[in-house]
């Protein structure tokens, strides 16, 4: 053979082996770095230098593993389960199953979670002591105690005119609210919510004219059933729900110089729907509902974006402006205690800006403001709906979340509320008696707490 051709066949070998020996130094040096910054928990540099192994086309187990636990103890679970992922490529073993389902259940992806868990072997599934998902899934009891802080102020409304009367009705200094609901687990991906609530509103009705110049007393009762439909995945969530209410109002009206007792029941119904799409760093919703609150035909669309900086969910920053658009077109009002039954449309913007985090271990907190015209307004999937008559202004939000158990977690919330609470003034001219509606600022508050069951 050409004496060249075994020169060049020995070079090309030569260099193949030395570029070899090179790679398994490289490797040599990239785990034993990636292992020293590990055992330091060194989480960011560790991220930092293995981003730059992973840039120079190098891979292997023991550096995915290594970074995501990295980005895990960090909390930054969303990064770590594509590494965790990559890593169960080179090797499939318990060890980052159990990363890896850990990864998605703290990020919130519990259908992933759940998936993944099924394929787990015994032991894994008795190590974390997993047990399968229950059709009734969870079980949560709400109580609330509705504060009016300014009743003695509006009981107060009265006038000194001649020919003057004053039609004025009010929630007492407290109310209250009682609910209950069960999640429904049908599969990984799909769940349902099914609640119920009562609420329970006594009221003080002035009425001051030629005829009674007193206090009288009746209530507002009203109870609802909710039901929705949740799709749940990595990337895209969705939902559908339904509310549908049932108000039993009693009051009091003048008929023809006399005071009638009135008992009036109606229904108001609600149907939201919803999408999200989720990202590590982000996420953006819309979500619409259209209603009868309030005898008022609505339509309610609110985009939303919830930022999870360097893609921490422990804390979340979001942002959910409101468009809202109210009419009585062909509809009575069944609320007011004026005859006025012109119609009306209005435009309203709702800004609501919270802030969630974790605050020590299990504790788990929330703050929310909200300003517009909230007093026909729903939120969370329709299930939360302010559907007062007085019209809510400003509302600020503190919310405590303690995990006790595995299975049972306690909560506690305080919102504070400002409205412009209507009532109506009738002056005789003449002739002819002409109402006018007045508004006076207050302000309430409400103290909530419950509990949930996870089976």
């Amino acid at each position: 053979m050409n004496k060249n051709i075994l020169h060049i066949i020995f070079l090309v070998i030569s260099f193949q082996s030395f570029v070899l020996k090179a790679q398994d130094t490289t490797l040599q040096n990239i785990d034993a770095q990636t292992y020293k910054l590990y055992t330091e928990k060194n989480w960011k540099e560790l991220i930092k230098f293995s981003k730059q192994a992973i840039d120079s086309n190098i891979d292997f187990y023991y550096l995915r593993m290594r970074l995501g636990i990295a980005y895990y103890e960090q909390h930054r679970y969303s990064l770590a389960n594509k590494h965790f992922k990559k890593a169960k490529e080179f090797y499939n073993n318990n060890i980052v199953d159990e990363y890896l389902y850990y990864s998605y259940f703290f990020g919130g992806n519990f259908a992933e979670a759940e998936k993944l868990s099924n394929n787990f072997t015994d032991s894994l599934k008795n190590k974390l002591q997993l047990e399968k998902i229950k059709t009734i899934s969870s079980f949560n009891l709400i109580y609330a105690g509705l504060i009016n802080s300014d009743y003695d102020k509006l009981k107060e409304i009265k006038t000194n005119k001649p020919y003057t009367s004053v039609f004025n009705r009010f929630r007492d200094k407290y109310n209250q609210y009682f609910g209950a609901s069960i999640g429904l687990h049908y599969n990984p991906n799909f769940s349902s919510i099914l609640s119920f609530g009562y609420l329970y509103q006594p009221k003080t009705q002035v009425i001051q004219n030629i005829v009674s110049d007193s206090s009288m007393y009746n209530s507002t009762k009203q109870s609802n059933a909710y039901i929705s439909l949740i799709y749940n995945s990595l990337n895209i969530d969705w939902y559908l729900a339904y509310n549908f209410i049932n108000i039993v109002d009693d009051y009091n009206n003048i008929v023809e110089e006399e005071i009638k007792e009135k008992h009036i029941k109606y229904n108001d119904m609600l149907i939201a729907g919803g999408i999200k799409y989720n990202q590590p760093y982000y996420s953006i919703m819309a979500s619409t509902s259209f209603s009868n609150l309030n005898s008022h035909q609505q339509f309610q669309l609110s985009p939303s974006i919830y930022l999870y900086p360097k893609a921490n969910k422990n804390i979340v920053f979001f942002v959910e402006p409101t468009y809202q658009y109210i009419t009585d077109k062909n509809n009575k009002k069944k609320h007011k205690q004026s005859n006025d039954t012109t119609s009306f449309s209005e435009n309203n913007f709702i800004f609501k800006i919270g802030l969630q985090t974790k605050i020590y271990k299990s504790l788990f907190g929330e703050i929310d403001y909200y300003n517009g015209k909230i007093y026909e307004f729903n939120e969370l999937g329709g299930s939360i709906v302010y559907n007062d008559v007085d019209k809510i202004n400003e509302l600020y939000k503190l919310k405590l979340r303690y995990q006790i158990t595995k299975k049972l977690s306690v909560f506690v919330s305080y919102t504070y509320g400002t409205k412009n609470h209507i009532y109506y003034i009738s002056e005789k001219k003449l002739s002819d008696i002409i109402t006018n509606s007045k508004e006076i600022k207050i302000t309430n508050q409400n103290i909530v707490g419950g509990l949930k069951w996870v089976f």
